[in-house]
């Protein structure tokens, strides 16, 4: 059972598009060889798709894999001790305090201490996120 004719970009049949085209062309189509490249191009569609299928999926394992790594690397690194103190030593619990006092001026005298804070702060990150940021 042949399947009927759907229209091509939603514009009319294929009969009616492939009339214009040889109107419009002067040059006759045939039929056959047209159903054969339409077979060619849809399998060529379905193997680009599988392509792209296949590459979206290894690019999430990778970012999953990578995930996980600076999971590990957060739990192995030892600063995680400094940034506490750090925090500590400029009077806050957590970063979210710092930056909440930061933005409202309430640390403008303390410049050095803030300073020492963030240098921590900034060096447990990069020691997690890029560890061998300190060998370059």
């Amino acid at each position: 059972m042949r399947r009927p004719a759907a229209p091509p970009a939603g514009l009319g049949s294929v009969e009616n598009f492939l009339r214009g085209y040889e109107q419009t062309g002067g040059a006759t189509v045939d039929r056959v060889a047209f159903q054969w490249w339409v077979v060619l191009a849809t399998l060529r569609w379905g193997v680009i798709c599988r392509y792209q299928a296949e590459r979206n999926l290894s690019e999430q394992n990778r970012s999953a894999a990578n995930v996980l790594r600076i999971v590990e690397r957060e739990l192995l690194v030892d600063s995680a001790d400094d940034v506490a103190d750090a925090l500590a030593g400029v009077g806050f619990n957590d970063e979210a305090q710092l930056a909440s006092a930061i933005r409202a001026g309430q640390l403008d005298g303390c410049s050095e201490h803030v300073r020492a804070c963030l240098r921590a702060l900034v060096s447990h990150r990069l020691s997690v996120a890029h560890p061998g940021y300190r060998n370059e």
